[in-house]
């Protein structure tokens, strides 16, 4: 019998790819932490909204008793006056005429062509008079053309929810999306749902002074507005604005907002998770979180809310006008929408009443 010589095999030393594969993610971290937040002087002193804005015009939505509107978080309006009003208790979004008529309901709740499980987002484009309309609960977007028709969908090959969405004049989306282990949270993706660009790494982050509960996970968000080639950033957790450029994808700024009494979000008095739904409440309404961002042609305004916005919690809305310079308003209406210089807002959600007010500055911003 011979005996076979054993070869001694050597552990192989690892490639340059290998060794520095974590190096895309760790220098996307490092970017993010080089643009240093700028912290503000000191918190500016709340101020009466009606001293810069009057209601130009109000719309009482004609609703039915069968098909009440009671759980809107934004919507938007087109050039001809009407509104499209997301419905995520029906599953459906509703077409207003200026004088309060629902002349369409759009979709349906189910999850085929149509349908909805939870709408949230609308976007109109006034190029193809096409009505883009988000699924929060799916993260799915549907496009529909003048009469309600469904032209076409798209889901984004990387599942987690979606917080904001935007059209691009290369009709492809901008959304803002937190991936597991990725630190970029907007994404360019086209019709397909491959996402083209990401950029903006401040995903992952937990509050400061905090212990890494994956509680947080639920709660972080990111909402834009955008105005022209800029996007405007906000974080739920966080009270800090980034400013992006859209042509290259760079961080502009960063800056702490100078929000009035703003109280940092804040531990559970638990050693396990959320428990009980009182305590949740509780714990919701003890710190602020960015809840919208809205644009308008000169301002920016950034919701910070304790607890719900629409149940009438305790609201801070931050305004940034054409000079750069912050104020604060603790009577603000729930900003829900802007087209070009006008707001849209609403007070009312009480029963069978929804009231859509028309707000404009009362001087140039």
């Amino acid at each position: 019998m011979i005996a076979t010589p054993i070869r001694q095999i050597r552990p192989r030393r690892p490639t340059v790819a290998n060794r520095y594969r974590p190096l895309p993610f760790v220098l996307a971290m490092l970017a993010a932490c080089s643009e240093p937040v700028t912290k503000p002087a000191r918190p500016v002193t709340p101020e009466a909204f009606s001293q810069y804005f009057r209601a130009i015009d109000s719309t009482t939505v004609m609703q039915s008793p069968t098909s009440l509107i009671s759980r809107v978080s934004e919507f938007t309006a087109d050039d001809r006056g009407q509104f499209y009003i997301p419905d995520g208790s029906e599953g459906n979004v509703k077409v207003v005429a200026p004088d309060g008529r629902i002349i369409r309901m759009i979709g349906r709740k189910g999850g085929g062509p149509g349908e909805f499980a939870r709408p949230g987002v609308t976007r109109f484009d006034a190029r193809t008079n096409s009505l883009y309309v988000l699924d929060m609960m799916t993260s799915r977007i549907q496009v529909f053309d003048d009469t309600g028709g469904v032209m076409r969908q798209t889901m984004p090959k990387r599942a987690a929810p979606i917080a904001s969405l935007e059209v691009l004049p290369s009709v492809t989306y901008l959304i803002s999306q937190e991936i597991a282990r990725e630190a970029s949270v907007l994404h360019e993706v086209d019709s397909s749902g491959t996402i083209l660009h990401s950029f903006l790494p401040i995903g992952g982050r937990f509050p400061p002074n905090v212990p890494k509960r994956p509680d947080w996970n639920s709660l972080r968000a990111h909402f834009f507005a955008r105005r022209g080639d800029s996007l405007f950033v906000v974080s739920t957790l966080s009270d800090s604005m980034w400013t992006v450029s859209l042509a290259d994808r760079t961080v502009l700024s960063a800056e702490a907002l100078p929000v009035p009494s703003y109280s940092p979000p804040q531990d559970l008095p638990l050693k396990s998770g959320l428990r009980g739904p009182s305590l949740v409440v509780a714990w919701a309404r003890s710190f602020h979180r960015a809840s919208r961002i809205v644009a308008t042609k000169s301002s920016l305004f950034v919701m910070f809310t304790k607890g719900a916005v629409l149940q009438g919690d305790s609201t801070v809305t931050m305004m940034r006008d054409g000079q750069g310079r912050w104020h604060a308003f603790t009577d603000a209406p729930v900003l829900l929408g802007a087209r070009d210089s006008v707001l849209y807002a609403t007070r009312d959600i009480i029963g069978d009443t929804l009231r859509v007010v028309t707000f404009a500055a009362r001087t140039p911003l």
